[in-house]
């Protein structure tokens, strides 16, 4: 009777523990559900589209140029910190930078121009090419300099003008052999056979 009764009492216990302890774990797996009106929501309309789009674009407050070691970097500052990101091409001894969703707002004006910023650099100019795409054009002296990005806040330019060292002229010095000949090769046949034999060799 005793052990009926407390079969039961723990039967009881567990019943309930059960329940409770379950309820506890289903709310710390599932977040609160998101309504419709707190999330953010996409652009339904031209108006708020173009809202967007103005909004991604970075304004560019300041371009720097600062002597290295190396030779030179280019800092194109943004408004708020942002990075940009750039593409390159190569115009003979010309290095094009094209920063895509960006816009010049220079106090000095819309364009920035630097003639011979720097030994082997012929040029630096950094110009607004259409409503949102600014271009980065650095012309070395003689060869094409050479740009690499570094990061960090809005755009850093690491340049190096092209070594324009004296072309070095090397000589291979060696005798030449008369009338080398393989009369025989295991190349085909796996055997050491006589070259004009074998019929998979040519001449």
């Amino acid at each position: 009777m005793r052990v009926q009764l407390w079969l039961l009492v723990c039967i009881c216990a567990i019943s309930v523990g059960l329940p409770a302890q379950a309820e506890t774990e289903k709310k710390a797996i599932a977040p609160d559900p998101v309504r419709l009106n707190q999330a953010d929501r996409p652009a339904t309309t031209v108006k708020e589209w173009m809202a967007q789009v103005e909004a991604a674009i970075v304004r560019v407050t300041e371009v720097r140029l600062d002597r290295t070691t190396q030779g030179l970097q280019v800092v194109l500052v943004t408004e708020s910190g942002q990075t940009l990101q750039a593409t390159q091409q190569a115009d003979g001894n010309t290095l094009i930078l094209t920063v895509p969703n960006a816009v010049l707002a220079l106090s000095s004006g819309q364009a920035f121009e630097a003639g011979k910023p720097t030994e082997g650099i012929n040029r630096v100019s950094v110009t607004q090419v259409d409503a949102t795409t600014i271009r980065v054009s650095i012309t070395g002296v003689n060869d094409l300099p050479i740009a690499q990005i570094v990061p960090g806040q809005g755009l850093v330019l690491a340049v190096t003008p092209e070594a324009t060292g004296e072309e070095e002229e090397i000589t291979v010095t060696g005798e030449w052999q008369q009338g080398y000949r393989a009369p025989n090769a295991s190349v085909g046949t796996r055997t050491d056979t006589p070259l004009q034999v074998n019929p998979l060799s040519s001449p």
